[in-house]
């Protein structure tokens, strides 16, 4: 686990956020977007863990969200 810049601590595995789920530290006990509990179906990376404490989002959504988001024009003129 690393420390939050929020204070608390991230999860970097499923056992870091099992750990703090038992210490009742974990923020997001589910994915705020999709409403599926938090865990290795829906986890999958180090910054994937890290992020469901942060977003409170699942990797999954996390990722889709931001696939959404780069796929959208940015109003930015290309020369």
């Amino acid at each position: 686990m690393i420390p939050s810049i929020k204070g608390g601590w991230l999860p970097e595995s499923a056992e870091d956020f099992e750990v703090l789920v038992l210490g009742r530290g974990a923020r997001f006990l589910s994915c705020y977007l999709c409403e599926q509990p938090i865990g290795p179906a829906n986890v999958h990376t180090k910054a994937g863990w890290r992020e469901t404490q942060i977003s409170g989002t699942c990797e999954d959504c996390f990722d889709r969200l931001m696939s959404e988001g780069e796929a959208q024009d940015s109003g930015v003129d290309q020369l």
